[in-house]
């Protein structure tokens, strides 16, 4: 099977490869010197603790340690973190208990060419959901309010 794809399609693949390269390349450059600012950290907090052995000094110089290892630990833990979708607001509807929802649904999606999705629910705010649900983020929230959610 031959799949065909338009040249704009391609430009937007090399563009998305392109993007996730740089990506990477900057997460390192930011983690390599991260780990270097760790490091010069805590060498200075430990020379401040055996220089000056005074209860201030030491007290500056567990912050520094404890501020240049959990600046690490926040870099690295980005890269395992996952997101779980809170769906304690939503009601799920199952085809038995709302047949004619589910058949227009599928209308809809072989109308479009989109696929079936897994689950339906129903949302309890005024937000406006098109089958990919993005749960809203500080970000967003910024940029867009209520009403302008409303009208996408």
């Amino acid at each position: 099977m031959n799949i065909q794809t338009s040249t704009a399609f391609n430009k937007q693949a090399i563009k998305t490869v392109f993007a996730i390269i740089v990506f990477v390349f900057t997460y390192l450059i930011i983690l390599v010197g991260t780990i270097g600012i760790t490091i010069g950290f805590g060498a200075f907090g430990i020379w401040l603790v055996t220089a000056q052995p005074m209860f201030l000094i030491a007290v500056a110089g567990l912050i520094l340690v404890a501020s240049g290892f959990l600046t690490l630990v926040y870099l690295i833990r980005y890269i395992f973190s996952t997101r779980k979708v809170d769906t304690s607001n939503l009601i799920e509807i199952r085809k038995e208990d709302e047949p004619e929802l589910f058949n227009f649904i599928r209308e809809i999606a072989v109308e479009t060419g989109a696929k079936f999705p897994k689950k339906i629910f129903l949302v309890r705010e005024d937000n406006g959901v098109d089958g990919q649900w993005i749960p809203p983020t500080l970000g967003r929230n910024i940029i867009q309010d209520r009403t302008q959610r409303l009208l996408n």
